[in-house]
């Protein structure tokens, strides 16, 4: 069970492809399913979504939080497209999508301008 644990709070990948986070920040959306990679940071949380439960704990996302944007760094794939996608709030009722990326085989970055003004945005990647 792959872990990441940064200083205010903890993530677990289980075999079946959930969630387990406890500390400081305990919400993980309930419908988070099919995660293949996590990742944490001083106040955010990353989660790949595939398309079934994680075959290895071989893919490391590197999110990055700063003033002028909130960025994670994956690797690709040619021919799968990516999108990074957030909620404002657990109990918003679908996802809202960031523009479309097309994988390369090489490292991908994906990028929402606006997460640092916001106090509370949940994050996941979607591969096609």
């Amino acid at each position: 069970m792959p872990c990441s644990s940064p200083y205010h709070h903890a993530l677990a990948l289980t075999r079946d492809g959930g969630v387990v986070q406890w500390g400081y920040e305990t919400s993980v959306p309930s419908r988070l399913r099919n995660v293949v990679a996590i990742s944490a940071g001083w106040h955010h949380s990353v989660a790949l979504v595939g398309d079934g439960p994680p075959t290895t704990p071989t893919l490391r996302p590197k999110p990055v939080w700063t003033t002028d944007a909130f960025t994670i760094a994956l690797p690709s794939h040619s021919g799968k497209v990516y999108a990074l996608e957030y909620l404002d709030s657990l109990t918003a009722p679908a996802w809202t999508a960031l523009p479309l990326a097309a994988g390369n085989g090489n490292l991908l970055t994906l990028t929402d301008p606006n997460g640092p003004h916001l106090s509370n945005r949940f994050y996941r990647v979607g591969q096609w």
